[in-house]
């Protein structure tokens, strides 16, 4: 049996220490090869465009961007547009609740973040090396933009509506698309999006900040109010229960938690017909049992297509399971959305 090839791995870190710590944490795994360093924007574009590794480490203070704050969030923006490949952003936690620029990294393509660390414990050097390996394995897209589709709503009388939206690899730049054209509709919207738990709070800080909602990160037993987004908090559930009243739960200890399936199978339960949902960009299948949940009780459901999924494997598992009622890209999802809540309430 054959061994399986050494990831390649290209490091872009201005400070030569820190790059030599991150070179010397994974070239201590003997299945992970430093191809190349980078210390600019134009050398990080340069090298990946040439040498077209299988994950890139990113630092975000990057010199060699001109007038931008965060040169590590240019170089992704130009790495995900002509050589797209995964991306982990190391970055500094602010723990502030405002935008960082991790977030925006996000926003821009990186496929996951990771809290930077002055010197890495083992099990943190573990953790860093199981996160690259999961992200050498997933296949990115280039980010594709089309005009939004027209949706005719349909008129139901049941209740008043609720909206539900899963992502994970590529999701806060899809999120802040859609949630951006729910400004305004009368319904509350649950958010579950998988991200380094060190960062739900600057994530939600930021979603507030670039669409222009209230945006919450969910309280156990709270009501969900109309016209307010709730972010999942980590390492719990996010649940809907009777009443709109939100609930937080570890049980079950699943892979990913908090999970898109447990909200949606929630929603399905208790919103049913007036229950809105879809499912985007990222790695694995979480949240297409919960859509078809949805689907099936007459919520109306989508999941973005693959040409515009950055990774197209949660919104596959959900066109495949036939949960989605429609394929849409996130630029047409948001008016959709909104379009079908205001059919719902005008019903």
């Amino acid at each position: 049996m054959s061994a399986q090839p050494a990831i390649r791995v290209v490091v872009v870190e201005d400070s030569p220490t820190q790059r030599a710590q991150i070179v010397s944490v994974l070239s201590g795994d003997p299945g992970v090869q430093v191809v190349a360093e980078a210390g600019t924007v134009e050398d990080a574009v340069r090298v990946v465009g040439e040498l077209r590794p299988d994950v890139v480490t990113m630092d975000l203070e990057l010199p060699g961007a001109g007038d931008a704050d965060y040169g590590g969030v240019a170089a992704i923006r130009q790495i995900m547009s002509s050589t797209p490949v995964p991306i982990l952003v190391l970055s500094v936690h602010a723990p502030e609740r405002s935008s960082t620029p991790a977030i925006e990294a996000l926003a821009a393509g990186a496929s996951d973040v990771f809290p930077k660390q002055d010197a890495f414990s083992a099990d943190g050097a573990q953790v860093l090396l199981r996160r690259l390996r999961v992200l050498s394995r997933v296949p990115v897209v280039a980010r594709r933009h089309q005009p939004p589709a027209a949706i005719v709503p349909t008129h139901r009388r049941d209740r008043l509506p609720v909206i539900a939206l899963a992502a994970s690899t590529g999701g806060p730049g899809v999120l802040r698309t859609v949630i951006s054209a729910l400004r305004g509709v009368p319904a509350p919207v649950l958010v579950v999006q998988h991200i380094h738990p060190e960062f739900v709070a600057s994530f939600a800080g930021w979603l507030e900040e670039t669409t222009l909602m209230p945006v919450e990160v969910a309280a156990h037993g709270s009501v969900a109010r109309p016209g307010v987004v709730y972010v999942a908090p980590a390492d719990v559930h996010l649940r809907l229960q009777p009443g709109r009243r939100l609930a937080l739960d570890p049980e079950p200890e699943l892979m990913t938690r908090p999970s898109a399936d447990e909200l949606l199978l929630s929603v399905a339960a208790h919103a049913g017909g007036a229950a809105i949902a879809a499912v985007f960009t990222g790695m694995g299948d979480d949240g297409a049992r919960g859509l078809l949940a949805i689907r099936q009780a007459g919520g109306r459901t989508f999941a973005q297509d693959g040409e515009s999924a950055i990774v197209d494997g949660m919104p596959r598992a959900a066109r495949e399971l036939d949960a989605a009622e429609q394929v849409l890209t996130p630029e047409a999802a948001g008016p959709a959305i909104a379009q079908l809540a205001a059919g719902l309430l005008s019903g």
